[in-house]
């Protein structure tokens, strides 16, 4: 029995539907490296003979409680108005502290590889 060959029409549907398909893959992989948020800092990987990093202060933790904000500044549990070092602490967010030194401020990311960007907007509409 010999076999039939599909018609043009139908193997040319068959391949748009299927590229069709991998359209969504191909922006996410083009567009974005993601990173691993658990993976450990790359210090840890540097090899022998490599000088240390300097990181400076990181930004551990952040804790809310009862309307209270505390965070772990490189293991030092601080507060709005304490001092870490030379600096002042001036306000703490869910994810970010901001440190006061003379007059220049420097912000401390909790996720500093992470960047927020609002959501694309859908294109169809709400039923």
């Amino acid at each position: 029995m010999a076999a039939r060959a599909l018609p043009a029409s139908v193997f040319h549907f068959c391949l748009f539907t299927f590229a069709f398909c991998l359209l969504p893959f191909s922006s996410a992989t083009a567009n974005e490296v993601l990173r691993d948020p658990t993976r450990p800092p790359a210090a840890l990987y540097a090899p022998d003979g490599w000088g240390e990093i300097e990181t400076g202060p990181v930004l551990q933790s952040v804790r809310i409680s009862q309307g209270r904000y505390t965070a772990v500044i490189s293991g030092e549990t601080v507060r709005v108005g304490s001092r870490y070092g030379e600096a002042r602490v001036i306000r703490i967010r869910e994810t970010e502290v901001v440190l006061k030194t003379g007059d220049s401020l420097q912000t401390l990311k909790l996720f500093p590889d992470v960047e927020k960007r609002p959501a694309a907007k859908n294109k169809r509409s709400k039923r």
